[in-house]
This record gives structure tokens, C-alpha cells and sequence, in this order.
């Protein structure tokens, strides 16, 4: 074996930087015959401190080569970029290379990576090896720990990001390759650029450390950088985080999960905007019972949970698992606690402006694009090209338009057909990733029911304090009681009916795409379904069965409710029919 690692891996080049070495290619070669290799071979001798280290080299060039190897003469210094072109004239490393990485760093991964690959190696080849890992990572000499695009005298172009006087006034400062030496003074524009770029540095060094969009004391940070580790957990408590956040919490779990999915740096979004836009997003939130930024953050919590825990992230690309999480950001932004039945029965400025389709869902999208597009400083939007910007805007728009509830069971017939023909295989949902998107989303906005009793139950009682709010107010401008909104409507029997007809079945068939669905989260909605049934009245539950249902009694103080067979009183603001 230290035959076929001296002839045959020709990294032994790269070990010559910097100490005068005659080395090979990096490359693998046939084995050579014992004649071959006693003839091909000379002694040449390499100082490494005050050890004389015998080396081989490949014949003079007058001889015969071995497949693909070569001898090139290392210079101790010289032109940084011609060395690398004679060491990797072969496109084999061109794929592990990374411009980021200097010369020598790219070298020990590659010995790093002979060791691991090699089972075969002989405990001296490996300590050969470990050896030369040893020398690389003490050696300073310039051309070896710099990064390629840095190390040569003209710009390489390996960086696009990269202009000319920042890679100049990098190497001027934080290298002794060139800059400052000449005696020649720099331009302003240069001197201009060094600046911006330090300040850039030290905002991007600053922010990448930042794990929270918004200053806080350590205790504070570390008590919320603790809580978020348990971010894609089913139990997860966002409660807990709107106390720890002070009522940032639909922020911080926005910055969290584009964090966590590695969207900020794979689209280069600017965390400045980004800040301003989650902060703002959540102040376009009401103080509602249930349609608040807390209920956003819960299901962005929970389309996270079916991305990573779910292995949803499978199924989709990068810009649509960036468009699934805003599209959750954002879903009920400036929802006043009325449903889109009470804003058709009282012709609102929202009805008339969507003409009754998807009254608040359309509110909600429309309303986060003007206030984003409308200013530059928030415009998360602004470095996507514009293919991008146009995915995106559709993706959001039928994303956010499709958490209308009454769009589930038209879109259940759907997903049923895609289910039934695709199953949980990732590669035959390539062509229906909308559909998954839609599944996500809708899967977390209708989860309340199936999260840990203590959790669903308080949305329980948020969703029926909102309901009977709606009521008072339909009560009051003698409209209609809608479904489920008059105060004589009971907790136990809303969740059981929800349960049984609306989110069960739909949790159910989502398994059948991510069977960690029903592994981790069915088995609470059943526990929670047992739970209400337990609660129901069952002497309300006979009567109910036996008896014709009354028009609900108001409030006191409240006029009677019409009956939805008769004419509707004159309609709030004047409007008449």
C-alpha cells in the first residue's frame, strides 16, 4: 500500500508548497511492476525543519510515465494561480475544490477524505498521512492558507460578489501577498470601498450570531434560545414563547424557521428587511381572541413541525418551502375576528372590495403586499429576480386564498385523488408540490384540535370567546346569528363536531402522504376527540335529538335575533339590498 499511495495518489504534490519538494499530480495511476518502479524512481531529499525526509519522485520526463502522472518542480514562491493550474490540470478535483478554502485547507480535506475513504491503507500510510496533515496546518506560508480568490495577483473572477478594490484591500490588510508594499497610495474610491466593506463585515458577522430579530439582554436571549430548540416538536408551547418574547412571538418564530430552513442566506434575503417586515407583518395582527399573531406563530409552528419532524421538506423546493412559511406568516393578517359570512350579511368595505370571494383571505395577502411593496426598507422581496417575484406572488396568493374554510372539502376531494395516486413517495409529488403546499398549510391552520388537551382546549375557548363575540355583534345590527356564534353554543359539542367531520378525516388522509402524521399526531386528536364526548351534556344531547332547535335567546340588552327565513332588518352603514 505505500506503493500505490506514493505512485498512485499524486496529492503528494500539494504536500510540496512551500518545501521544495518534487511531487506528482494529484491523481490515481495503474501499479507499476517492481522492475518498473526501482527504475522509474530517483532520491531526492526535502527539509521539513531539521528532519532530511527522503522522498520519490516520478522519472525524468526523457523516460516513460505512468498514466496521468507527471513531475512538476514546486517553486517555494511564484505566481499562486499558475501553481494551481499546473497541479489540477484534470477536471477530477474541479467538483471538490471550494474557491472559499485556501490551497491548503483544500488539501487536508482531500488527505482527510483518503484517509476516511481507504479502509485498505496500512497503519503506516496513515500515519504518513496524518503526518502531512500535521505539516500543512503548522506551515504559514501565505500561498497555502489564503483563499484562492484572494491568493492571486489578478482577479480570478471565482467570486462574482467580489469587486476588485475589496479584494484588493482584503489582501492589503489580511494577507502579505499584495497591497501596501508598492508605496503607492490608494484611491479614494478605494479607501471608500475598505470602509463600506468593514462596515458591511462587522453588520454581517453581527447578524449571523443574532439568533432573535430584536435586541434583548443574554438572560432574556438565552432563556428564548432554549425554548426555540423545541421548535419542531408537536407539544411545542407558544404560549410559552409570547411570554418569553414580551408578544414578539410571531417574529421570532418567523426569524427562527427561515433560519433553521436556510432561506435568509440561500436567497440572500437582507436581514434589516427582514426585521422591519416580521415586525411589522405581526403589528398588522388585531387583538382578537383567537385571529391573532399568537394563532400565526402556532401554525407557522406547525407547518414547521411537518417540514422537518414530518419530512415534508422532501417533497418540495427551497422557493416553495420560502413561500409555505410566509404564506403562514402572514395567512390572517388584519382578520377583525368576523368571519367572511358575517362580512357578506353586512356588505362591508371588505365584502364590496372582493365581492364576497374569500372576503378576509383576500384582505389578508392584499394587504401584506401593499404595505411591503409600498416601502423599499421592508421589501423582503426586492433582491428575487423577477421569474422569482412572480412564483412567489402566486404561490402566496392561492396559498393564503385556500385557507378560506370554505374551500376544505372541495379541496380534500382533491388531495384525496393526488393521495390515492401518489401515496408517500417523494418523487411522484414532483408534479403536484402545490398541492402538498396547500395540504401544510391547511394541515397546521386547523391543528388546534389535535395538539396536547391543556393547548387545545385554550384555543377551544379562544375560537368559541371569538364566535360569540361575532354573535353579539350580528345581534346588535339584527343580522343573522351565524353558525355556532350564538352564546348558547357548547364548547364540547363545537370540538366534537369539528373533530369528527372537519379535522380527523383530513389529519388521516395527510398521513397517508407523511405517516409521522399519524404516528405523532392522530393518537392526540383521539385522545382530545374521547376527551369532549366525556364533557357533552348527555341530557342536552337526548334533548337535542327529540327536539326542534329555537331560535337562540340574546343576551340581555340585545334585540331578538331574525330568523334567516326572514327579511334582514336595514343593513349596518346605510347600505340597502
Amino acid at each position: 500500500m505505500a506503493s500505490v499511495f506514493s505512485k498512485q495518489v499524486a496529492l503528494s504534490s500539494l504536500l510540496g508548497f512551500g518545501f521544495g519538494w518534487t511531487v506528482h499530480h494529484f491523481c490515481f495511476a495503474p501499479k507499476a511492476s517492481a522492475d518498473q518502479e526501482q527504475s522509474h524512481t530517483r532520491e531526492v531529499t526535502a527539509e521539513v525543519g531539521d528532519e532530511q525526509v527522503a522522498a520519490q519522485s516520478a522519472p525524468p520526463s526523457s523516460q516513460p510515465k505512468e498514466p496521468k502522472t507527471e513531475v512538476v518542480a514546486l517553486p517555494l514562491v511564484g505566481d499562486v494561480s499558475e501553481i494551481k493550474q499546473k497541479l489540477l490540470p484534470s477536471e477530477i478535483l474541479a467538483a471538490d475544490m471550494q474557491s472559499c478554502l485556501s490551497p491548503g485547507s483544500n488539501a487536508i480535506n482531500f488527505l482527510k477524505d483518503i484517509i476516511k475513504e481507504n479502509d485498505a491503507l496500512s497503519e503506516k500510510d496513515r500515519a504518513r498521512i496524518s503526518y502531512a496533515i500535521n505539516v500543512f496546518q503548522a506551515s504559514s506560508w501565505q500561498g497555502v492558507t489564503v483563499p484562492s480568490v484572494l491568493a492571486s495577483d489578478v482577479d480570478t473572477g471565482e467570486d462574482e460578489t467580489l469587486d476588485e478594490d475589496t479584494r484588493e484591500w482584503l489582501r492589503a490588510n489580511f494577507t502579505q501577498l499584495g497591497g501596501g508594499g508598492t508605496g503607492k497610495v490608494k484611491s479614494l474610491k478605494a479607501l471608500g470601498t475598505a470602509t463600506l466593506f468593514a462596515m458591511r463585515l462587522k453588520r454581517n458577522v453581527s447578524s449571523m450570531v443574532e439568533s432573535l430579530p430584536f435586541e434583548a439582554d443574554v438572560k432574556t436571549r438565552k432563556a428564548i434560545e432554549q425554548h426555540l430548540v423545541g421548535a419542531a416538536k408537536w407539544d411545542y408551547d407558544i404560549w410559552k414563547l409570547k411570554e418569553l418574547t414580551q408578544g414578539r412571538e410571531l417574529q421570532t418564530m418567523g426569524w427562527h424557521v427561515l433560519e433553521q430552513h436556510g432561506l435568509i442566506s440561500h436567497f440572500g434575503l437582507e436581514r434589516p428587511q427582514l426585521r422591519k417586515w416580521l415586525a411589522h407583518v405581526e403589528s398588522l395582527y388585531t387583538k382578537t381572541a383567537y385571529h391573532s399573531a399568537t394563532h400565526a406563530a402556532d401554525v407557522l409552528q406547525g407547518v414547521h413541525f411537518f417540514l422537518v419532524t414530518c419530512g415534508g421538506t422532501k417533497l418540495i423546493s427551497k422557493i416553495e418551502s420560502l413561500a409555505l412559511l410566509l404564506a403562514a406568516i402572514i395567512h390572517d393578517t388584519g382578520h377583525d375576528g368576523l368571519n367572511n359570512n358575517y362580512h357578506k350579511n353586512a356588505l362591508t368595505d371588505r365584502a364590496l372590495k372582493f365581492n364576497d370571494q374569500s372576503i378576509q383571505e383576500n384582505f389578508h395577502v392584499s394587504l401584506v403586499f401593499e404595505h411591503t411593496l409600498n416601502d423599499p426598507s421592508m421589501n423582503i422581496f426586492g433582491n428575487f429576480n423577477q421569474e422569482q417575484k412572480v412564483e412567489l406572488r402566486q404561490l402566496l396568493i392561492k396559498l393564503v386564498l385556500d385557507t378560506d374554510m370554505s374551500r376544505h372539502f372541495s379541496n380534500m376531494q382533491a388531495f384525496q385523488s393526488a393521495i390515492a395516486e401518489r401515496g408517500s413517495d417523494p418523487e411522484k409529488w414532483a408534479t403536484a408540490t402545490e398541492t402538498v403546499l396547500c395540504i401544510l398549510l391547511h394541515l397546521a391552520d386547523i391543528s388546534n384540535p389535535a395538539r396536547p388537551l391543556h393547548k387545545a382546549r385554550k384555543w377551544a375557548e379562544l375560537v368559541l370567546e371569538e364566535f360569540w363575540a361575532q354573535g353579539d355583534l350580528e345581534l346588535k345590527h339584527e343580522l343573522p346569528v351565524s353558525p355556532n356564534c350564538g352564546r348558547t353554543t357548547e364548547l364540547a359539542t363545537s370540538q366534537i363536531g369539528f373533530i369528527s367531520y372537519i379535522v380527523m378525516p383530513f389529519f388521516k388522509l395527510a398521513g397517508d402522504m407523511l405517516p409521522e402524521v399519524n404516528q405523532l399526531v392522530v393518537p392526540h386528536l383521539t385522545s382530545n376527540l374521547d376527551h369532549w364526548k366525556k364533557l357533552q351534556d348527555p341530557v342536552k344531547v337526548t334533548a337535542r335529538r327529540k327536539s326542534v332547535v329555537a331560535v337562540q335567546p340574546p343576551p340581555p340588552g340585545l334585540p331578538a335575533a331574525s330568523s334567516p327565513n326572514q327579511p334582514r332588518s336595514p343593513l349596518p352603514r346605510g347600505i340597502k339590498e
